[in-house]
């Protein structure tokens, strides 16, 4: 066995030594993931959403 010193990357997860801690993370995964998918070409879409009030009282939805 040897040792390598301090690991960046495992298993797809970056991590990171602070003077605190340590921060694991998967930011080079998920932009690895949306250029593999072609995500990254794709255009946003505005989506419909229907709005109703917050108060229960108001909410013809609410069940009796």
């Amino acid at each position: 066995m040897k040792d390598l010193g301090k690991c960046f990357f495992y298993l797809d997860l970056q991590i990171k030594h602070l003077a605190d801690g340590i921060l694991i993370h998967q930011s080079t995964y998920i932009k690895n993931v949306i250029k593999r998918f072609y995500i990254d070409k794709s255009h946003s879409m505005s989506t419909l959403m229907v709005v109703r009030p917050l108060d229960v009282k108001k909410n013809p939805f609410r069940p009796h």
